[in-house]
């Protein structure tokens, strides 16, 4: 049953990785605007790895660069780990951000609280340093 005191969720369509995938995040970093801008280039099926650039602002400074990496988030990830969560040390709670409500797994590690959901890339809905000099959240996502 639906409870009416909790919102709805944003229903995110069933997904994995591919190319062209986005996603952005806005928040502050030691009192600065602050944006990271994540793009999904290329996968490299020899590599097994997938080619992501990113933008970072904090304050004035720009940083562009590119990385690659073996895994990335998708559905099944997510669903996997809303199942082992609690036994992972997590919590589950719905958290709402700009871009939309969602299930999470709310994670503290290595000095952060990460909310774990079923958006794109790394599967974080929102991140905060412990000491809160950094706080950001995903405005927008495509798939």
């Amino acid at each position: 049953p639906v409870d009416p005191s909790q919102p709805a969720l944003t229903v995110v369509p069933t997904h994995v990785p591919k190319v062209g995938q986005t996603i952005r995040y806005e928040g502050t970093h030691n009192g600065n605007v602050y944006t990271e801008e994540y793009k999904i280039e290329s996968y490299n099926s020899a590599y097994s790895d997938w080619t992501v650039s990113s933008k970072i602002t904090d304050g004035y400074s720009v940083t562009i660069d590119s990385d690659y990496y073996a895994t990335l988030w998708s559905t099944e990830k997510h669903n996997s780990q809303l199942k082992t969560c609690v036994a992972d040390g997590g919590k589950l709670e719905i958290v709402t951000v700009k871009s939309g409500t969602f299930q999470t797994c709310v994670l503290v590690k290595n000095g952060y609280r990460i909310w774990r959901g079923p958006t794109p890339f790394w599967g974080e809905v929102k991140v905060e340093k412990l000491d809160g000099s950094l706080k950001i959240e995903v405005t927008q996502f495509t798939l």
